[in-house]
């Protein structure tokens, strides 16, 4: 079985591995650093969750939110950002994601598991072809 992918759209290298180290006994964790690697990543049709980071240097939040609502067909949405107006960002695109949450989390370790109940547990794994 094979599982199923997370996206993390994260500039800064220690919050991506921070992420990995709490999703990984779940999900097969990636990186995006920019806007570029969003684009080019492979099997788009694999990835249940997309976590995005507000600030992407090089490329406007909108233009990789759409282009992730277009091009990840069963991806969930969730942005994780250290921005200060997170309830202005919640307004702003609560209707294109399913979650919002600030930087720093209140629990890091307990993101594993509302990603789990988010796609659910059915959603895991998928037999290769």
């Amino acid at each position: 079985m094979e599982r199923k992918k997370v996206l993390v759209v994260e500039d800064i290298k220690q919050m991506f591995l921070l992420y990995r180290y709490c999703l990984d006994s779940h999900f097969d964790v990636h990186m995006a650093k920019s806007f570029k690697d969003v684009q080019n990543f492979e099997n788009k049709d694999d990835v249940v969750v997309t976590i995005l980071d507000y600030h992407i240097p090089g490329e406007s939040f909108e233009n990789i939110l759409t282009y992730i609502k277009d091009n990840y067909p069963f991806s969930k949405r969730l942005l994780i950002s250290g921005h200060a107006d997170s309830l202005g960002l919640q307004e702003k695109y609560g209707n294109d994601l399913d979650g919002v949450f600030s930087k720093p989390l209140d629990d890091y370790t307990k993101l594993a598991g509302y990603l789990v109940d988010l796609v659910g547990p059915e959603n895991l794994q998928r037999s290769k072809v």
